[in-house]
């Protein structure tokens, strides 16, 4: 059977215009592309609620630095209100969307491990150590992070909205 180029090009033309203008644009950021976007300064506002059922509003910013592949991640975390004063240090590593890292939080000397993932929306993680722990998890846009974090201690969750455009 002899094929000629053009009607090989045709076919294949006619085949690309067939997948629809959405599947082509909708592909979900590959890992070092989402954590790359984290990169700079986020800042907002949010809702601490502690144990004892009181709430409390507080600021936040939290700043990125990764490397060029996105899979190095220097993280810091300074949220404070009247109750609350975190102040945390992490770095991880990212390897085929799993994060494995350490954190330090730095007013009262605490350290830990973390554990997570990334998925297209953004990242999950665990945070622990021999006396706490918490769940992370950040839904990130190109210019908005919504953040959710649970602890076992003192605080019992933070909700934040953080903004870097």
């Amino acid at each position: 059977m002899f094929v000629t180029l053009r009607k090989i090009v045709t076919v294949a033309a006619v085949a690309g215009a067939m997948v629809p203008p959405a599947a082509l644009a909708t592909a979900p950021p590959t890992s070092g592309e989402l954590v790359t976007s984290l990169i700079g300064r986020w800042a907002g506002n949010g809702d601490a609620q502690f144990k004892d059922g009181k709430h409390e509003p507080f600021k936040c910013v939290v700043t990125y630095f990764t490397d060029r592949a996105g899979s190095k991640v220097k993280q810091t975390i300074r949220c404070n209100s009247e109750r609350l004063d975190l102040q945390v240090e992490s770095d991880w590593q990212v390897s085929e969307g799993s994060i494995t890292g350490t954190w330090h939080e730095t007013k009262y000397e605490l350290k830990g491990t973390l554990l997570g993932s990334l998925d297209p929306e953004g990242y999950n993680l665990y945070a622990e150590n021999e006396f706490a722990n918490a769940t992370i998890s950040v839904r990130t846009s190109s210019c908005q992070q919504d953040v959710v974090m649970k602890f076992s201690k003192e605080v019992d969750l933070l909700t934040a909205q953080l903004k870097k455009c």
